[in-house]
């Protein structure tokens, strides 16, 4: 499989990023849970909701997709010091960003997930606005399935399309998938739909599925204003808030943000629906 792999903003501007984002550096959805929610306790608020749904405790097992800039595992390591963390990026900045502000001893792979040698079981993985930038996801879906322990938890926070037809539609328009590229690289958004219907077919049990559509709107409000007041100079200040704003219109219109919680389930030896239906018979 041919993975393809750009070279993006993640890879050239550190301080384009930290002249909007949060402390904790997490480009996704904050969680509002009250209008009076900063925009700061906002960000801790999506972490902790992340971390308590895959059930992480002490010693817990973490993979995490896609580092980012080390949101997770700065908030992993504060909440559970204990636990052991692995990371996969394709961006060096990202990951020196990471050593040089959360954990200089972070064992990240340098290289896309599709490449990546990583060793398994994991109690936890986490795909935090990655999910999208993953190449031929059923073949991916079916490695975090096996890379998991049973009983272990996968997590998705990603945007989907509000539907096929807008899919269709959205496909149909280049300008709006070259500015993506250029921005951030390789990515391909699906129905929610489509992905329930892969992960099913691999043996996931999805416990839980919330929408955060409105958190990412206001969110992404919040990056415009802060990137429009900000020192951050031309061309780099102008591209950023033009994508942005582009990005911001789509949410209900094109667009749909949910996190979603999957188990691989534990074995249980209980006959088969076939084998019940032979013994009655």
């Amino acid at each position: 499989m041919r993975i393809q792999v750009e070279t993006t903003q993640y890879d050239r501007e550190e301080h384009i990023f930290t002249a909007f984002l949060d402390p904790y550096m997490k480009f996704s959805s904050g969680l509002f849970s009250s209008h009076e929610t900063s925009f700061e306790n906002s960000v801790i608020e999506m972490l902790d909701f992340l971390l308590d749904s895959a059930q992480i405790s002490n010693g817990a097992r973490v993979l995490e997709i896609g580092t980012g800039w080390g949101c997770l595992i700065k908030r992993l390591k504060e909440r559970f010091p204990h636990a052991t963390y692995t990371g996969v990026s394709p961006s060096a900045a990202q990951i020196t960003y990471v050593r040089e502000h959360v954990d200089q001893q972070a064992p990240i792979h340098v290289c896309a997930f599709e490449l990546a040698e990583v060793q398994g079981p994991f109690d936890a993985i986490f795909l935090s606005g990655t999910f999208c930038h993953l190449q031929d996801k059923f073949l991916q879906l079916e490695r975090i399935f096996n890379l998991l322990a049973e009983g272990g938890r996968l997590i998705i926070e990603d945007s989907f399309f509000r539907s096929r037809q807008a899919m269709e539609v959205l496909r149909e328009c280049s300008a709006r998938g070259e500015v993506q590229t250029a921005m951030f690289g390789w990515a391909e958004l699906m129905p929610l739909s489509s992905l329930l219907d892969i992960s099913e077919s691999i043996g996931f049990h999805l416990v839980s599925c919330r929408d955060f559509t409105d958190d990412y709107e206001r969110t992404g409000k919040e990056w415009i204003r802060r990137l429009a007041k900000s020192a951050l100079s031309y061309p780099a200040k102008k591209d950023m808030l033009f994508y942005l704003r582009l990005a911001n219109n789509g949410w209900h219109r094109n667009a749909y943000c949910y996190a979603l919680t999957f188990e691989r389930p534990r074995r249980v030896d209980m006959p088969s629906v076939l084998e019940l239906v032979n013994k009655e018979a």
